[in-house]
């Protein structure tokens, strides 16, 4: 949403970020006005949601599929109160919401606003608008007769060839990669070497958070021939030497892709598509059920190799894979720079700009 946020403002529109307090940092880190709508973070909604006994506890805090749906419909209901109060105070024209944001379009409908619904990756499944429609309904009685606000403008960011065919789209916006970014070293500019980038994504905390997933991939890969750069969040960064012995650092990935050659990763949707921006081959292991037919259809194109769960614990699987990628890396190039091409061809946020103008 940054890209987007960003260009907005740029075009001399006033805009205003509210999240969580876990993100907070990042939305003014990028130079966005910013307020906080909540002290709780997406993990308590998943601990509490299991806690009622209405979901299965797992060590990493992974969950069924449509239990997200529920999450997400829960932190809807929690934030509208807040939202409302934004709304009559700071009175803006239009409303814009990530593809789980459901207090978007529930504020937008209250007041009469337009709602713009704008994915943020290569898209959630949409049977979790469902179980968000049952969730809310069940928690405010008056939501129950119209269900979800239908968006005015639906955004999508994901290529087309790659995205699930069910989502709705109205205009595509092409994807631009942004990270918190650090004080960079020149040996991350250097790409003289074959480069291995391994991360599971900004989420991964020690010592139950898709740790032990990680952990487990770093062990193996520092076997590959070739660098291997390991971008793990700071919390978690020294714990994870310490239990490795490897370097591992937050490393920004849109700023050190120029450096790299293979990508291998959870199957978060933010990875996935700056590996496409960047025209990188990738090797994805999902850690999240819902992560896994995205991941295959990148596998469709030629662009990624996914190992699942029963696979990946194959020993020796990933790093088999890898190498087996990295000797066919050309190969892997082409296919992977035709995604690129079509991210490419997509209008830019700019572009999208002069798109919302118009809506009414």
């Amino acid at each position: 949403m940054t890209p987007l946020a960003t260009s907005c403002r740029n075009a001399g529109h006033r805009i205003l970020i509210a999240t969580n307090r876990e993100s907070t940092r990042a939305a003014m880190n990028a130079g966005l006005p910013t307020i906080c709508i909540s002290e709780n973070s997406v993990r308590s909604h998943i601990r509490k949601l299991r806690m009622s006994g209405n979901s299965e506890m797992k060590e990493d805090d992974s969950m069924d599929l449509l239990d997200f749906g529920e999450v997400f419909a829960n932190i809807a209901v929690e934030y509208l109160p807040k939202l409302r109060k934004i709304v009559e105070t700071w009175r803006p024209d239009i409303v814009i919401g990530g593809q789980l944001h459901y207090s978007a379009g529930l504020v937008s409908r209250e007041f009469g606003l337009p709602y713009i619904r704008l994915a943020w990756d290569m898209g959630e499944p949409p049977e979790l608008d469902q179980v968000a429609e049952n969730t809310i309904a069940s928690r405010l009685p008056f939501t129950k007769k119209n269900g979800l606000a239908e968006p005015t403008l639906n955004i999508g960011v994901c290529p087309p060839s790659v995205c699930d065919p069910r989502i709705p789209v109205d205009v595509v916006m092409q994807w631009i990669p942004y990270n918190d970014q650090i004080e960079l070293r020149t040996d991350l500019l250097d790409n003289s070497y074959r480069t291995v980038f391994l991360t599971a994504g900004t989420k991964v905390k020690y010592p139950d958070y898709f740790y032990s997933y990680l952990r487990a991939m770093v062990i193996e890969l520092q076997r590959v021939d070739a660098r291997l750069l390991v971008s793990v969040p700071q919390d978690a960064a020294q714990q994870m030497h310490r239990d490795t012995g490897a370097r591992v650092e937050w490393l920004p990935f849109d700023s050190v892709s120029k450096t790299v050659d293979l990508v291998v990763h959870h199957g978060g949707g933010g990875t996935a598509l700056t590996a496409i921006a960047y025209g990188l081959p990738q090797v994805v292991l999902p850690n999240m059920p819902k992560l896994v037919q995205p991941a295959q259809r990148l596998e469709k194109q030629g662009a990624a190799r996914v190992l699942l769960p029963q696979e990946e614990n194959k020993p020796g699987a990933l790093i088999e894979t890898v190498e087996s990628v990295l000797e066919n890396i050309e190969l892997y190039r082409r296919r992977s720079a035709r995604l690129r091409e079509e991210m490419y061809s997509m209008p830019t946020p700019n572009d999208i700009v002069e798109t919302i103008e118009r809506v009414r």
